[in-house]
C-alpha cells in the first residue's frame, strides 16, 4: 500500500465464525493499519489509541499494522480456552524524516516485528446462591524484532539508535478471578 503522509486512517476489518454444536464455539480473525501521523494533530501526539464515537476500537501505533487470530473452544458449559497469535509490523515515521524520505506506511528501512502467541484458560461457577464466580488464567510469549524502532530518532542520533536496536523475548502471565452479581 502507497498511503501519503497526507491520509490519516486507521482500518480495522475482519470476520467472526461461531461454529454451531462444536467444541469450537468462535474463530476471529482481524486486519489492522494505523497510517503515519494518525495521532497527530501539528506537533503534539495525541494517545495512542483509535476511536468512533468515543468507542476505543483499538490501540496500535501509527505506522503499523496487524493480522490476529483467536480459537475460542468451550469443551463443557464451564470451561473455555481461547488460543490467541498475532504478528504486528511498526515503523518510526521519525526514520523517514532524517534519512530525507517521505514518511509512507511501513516503508522505512528498519521495521519492529512482533510475534505474539498463547492461550486464555477460564472456567465459571455459575451456580453459585449469589452470582456467578470466573476464575482465569492466561499466558503470552512475544518475541520482538529490532525492539527499540519506537524510540527516539534524530538526525544526530540515527546511529547510535540503529545499533541499539535488537531483538527481545517477553513472556506474560496473568491470573484474575471475578465475581458478580
Amino acid at each position: 500500500l502507497d498511503f501519503s503522509t497526507d491520509d490519516r486512517i486507521a482500518l480495522r476489518t475482519g470476520f467472526q465464525y461461531s461454529p454451531f454444536d462444536s467444541i469450537c464455539s468462535l474463530v476471529t480473525f482481524d486486519y489492522t493499519m494505523v497510517t503515519p501521523y494518525t495521532y497527530q494533530n501539528g506537533s503534539s501526539p495525541s494517545d495512542c489509541a483509535y476511536t468512533t464515537g468515543d468507542t476505543v476500537l483499538g490501540v496500535l501505533p501509527s505506522n503499523s499494522d496487524r493480522v490476529k487470530l483467536e480459537i475460542t473452544m468451550t469443551p463443557l458449559d464451564e470451561i473455555s480456552v481461547t488460543t490467541k497469535a498475532s504478528f504486528i509490523r511498526h515503523g518510526n515515521e521519525n526514520e523517514s524524516a532524517v534519512s530525507g524520505n517521505e514518511a509512507r506506511l511501513l516503508n522505512q528501512n528498519n521495521l519492529m516485528y512482533i510475534c505474539e502467541g498463547g492461550f486464555e484458560a477460564v472456567y465459571m461457577f455459575k451456580n453459585l446462591s449469589a452470582g456467578t464466580l470466573r476464575l482465569s488464567a492466561s499466558y503470552m510469549f512475544e518475541y520482538i524484532h529490532n525492539d527499540g524502532v519506537d524510540s527516539e530518532v534524530t538526525a544526530a542520533n540515527y546511529e547510535t539508535w540503529k545499533s541499539s536496536l535488537c531483538d527481545s523475548y517477553r513472556n506474560y502471565l496473568t491470573a484474575s478471578v471475578k465475581y458478580t452479581y
